[in-house]
């Protein structure tokens, strides 16, 4: 169990108000935004590893990085990246705790076997498939939560915006077909008595057969990726001192990038990589006032200087 001061707390930079972190590849964004939360060195208490080709097995590993008190940092599935080896050895303590996400097709024994031959700690939470590996890491996160939130597991974008309101809260992030709810993901939610189960997106993403199944309270979704990120937004981040904004068209910045948010207590907007969706511009727009710090993940591919330059114009 993590002890509430091993959490990673993050500060605005008020000398930049409006600020981009990104590297040239998704692994290189991912280590900037773990230097941009740790930024002295040995100072995170773990560190979770996710694969950084696919996203199933990555979904529910922000909350798991932000309460073990650590970067979640990505890996090619074969051999241990070289440039996030040399983050790891930065960031991390000698013998110290790496988590890796998912089974040997997600992150090879050889990159575990590299890892522990650098002197590390190495656990692996992997299921048979993509929900199981869901409910190991919603068990790894500890005591019997209060809350969860169940989303789609065959796509991203409602698992990365829900990312830090779930890490905040402690709260499990479930996976469902739109149809049936698996048995791994049933088992875990009969297991708990949870006071709310959150259903992320609308019911062409999760039916109201699954809603039910699940024991559901609440469903928060949109007509899109776009308006189910706000929706999110506006029910755990009302009045935001920060805000993150990422692509909805590719994982890897938002998921690094849930963890930040979740240090600086911020939701997760999603972008379109050349267009500001109309929800995304109106939710910054009317938490403007109370802003004192934007960050935007990914470069230029990721999101355009035309949407970086649109946001910093919403902004006071």
């Amino acid at each position: 169990i993590v002890v509430e001061s091993e959490r990673p707390k993050l500060a605005p930079d008020l000398l930049t108000p409006l600020m981009r972190i990104h590297g040239e590849t998704r692994i290189q964004t991912a280590i900037e935004i773990s230097k941009k939360l740790f930024p002295q060195e040995k100072s995170a208490a773990a560190v979770v590893l996710a694969r950084a080709d696919d996203f199933p097995d990555a979904l529910a590993g922000a909350p798991l990085a932000y309460n073990v008190g650590g970067p979640l940092l990505m890996t090619n599935t074969s051999a241990l990246h070289a440039d996030t080896a040399t983050e790891i050895a930065r960031v991390l303590k000698s013998g110290g705790d790496v988590c890796v996400l998912g089974g040997t097709a997600a992150i090879s024994d050889n990159v575990v076997q590299t890892l522990k031959d650098d002197g590390y700690s190495v656990s692996r939470l992997g299921g048979a498939d993509r929900y199981e590996t869901a409910v190991k890491i919603a068990e790894a996160l500890g005591d019997a939560p209060e809350k969860a939130f169940l989303v789609t597991g065959q796509n991203f974008p409602d698992a990365v915006a829900v990312s830090s309101a779930a890490a905040r809260l402690r709260a499990p992030v479930l996976l469902t077909t739109a149809q049936n709810l698996s048995n791994s993901t049933k088992g875990y939610l009969s297991e708990y008595d949870i006071e709310d189960i959150y259903v992320i997106g609308g019911t062409a993403a999760i039916s109201d057969t699954v809603y039910v199944a699940a024991g559901g309270t609440k469903r928060l979704g949109g007509a899109d990726r776009w308006e189910t990120a706000v929706a999110i937004a506006k029910e755990f981040f009302p009045a935001p001192q920060i805000v993150t904004v990422a692509t909805g068209l590719s994982f890897p910045d938002a998921l690094s990038g849930g963890v930040l948010a979740a240090a600086g207590e911020a939701p997760v907007l999603l972008t379109h990589p050349e267009r500001l969706p109309e929800a995304t511009g109106g939710y910054i727009l009317q938490a403007s006032d109370m802003l004192v710090q934007t960050f935007v993940f990914g470069g230029p591919d990721a999101v355009s200087a035309g949407v970086f330059d649109k946001i910093a114009g919403l902004l006071p």
